[in-house]
């Protein structure tokens, strides 16, 4: 496996695998090929930056190096509240075929990496009580990211959980 920056190369694939694992609808403020663009261009985006507080927009892909796929992705953000202290991580996720098998630890602990070389005291997280979100939560309390906010998600019969791991 290889981590590399997403680029214009890697955005349809590394958009499809998110689409399929989290199930986003393009009117969430939270949709990830949105967010990749401006990964890629933020110039191209600059409304989006201001709209949502947010500075700083990096994603990463793993890549099978004998297929080629995508295999997972990783980022992080900073948000203008909290941008001295810490990086948030950002679309998070691995393809089902390919869990288990330290992928997604080894693209959690890759951002870690950058948070600390950038100084950060805090990787942030939110996440959820989705069942579908089960083996990511074992990583986090794995890692040490400790929940430090929950709410309700209207309509849903699960919460969003904040995390933080203190760098």
């Amino acid at each position: 496996m290889k981590i590399k920056s997403l680029s214009t190369a890697t955005i349809k694939q590394a958009s499809a695998l998110t689409l399929k694992l989290f199930e986003p609808s393009p009117k969430d403020e939270d949709y990830p090929p949105r967010w990749f663009s401006a990964s890629i261009d933020p110039k191209k985006h600059l409304n989006l930056f201001e709209e949502f507080k947010v500075k700083k927009l990096k994603y990463y892909v793993a890549i099978d190096e004998k297929t080629k796929k995508i295999i997972g992705t990783t980022g992080f953000y900073t948000s203008s509240q909290d941008e001295k202290e810490a990086y948030w991580l950002g679309w998070w996720c691995v393809d089902e075929k390919y869990r288990n098998k330290g992928v997604g630890t080894k693209l959690l602990e890759f951002i870690i990496n950058k948070a600390r070389k950038a100084k950060k005291k805090f990787l942030r997280a939110y996440t959820s009580t989705d069942p579908h979100e089960y083996e990511a939560q074992k990583i986090y309390e794995k890692h040490g990211f400790k929940v430090f906010k929950e709410e309700s998600i209207p309509e849903k019969p699960y919460k969003k959980l904040y995390r933080e791991l203190k760098l």
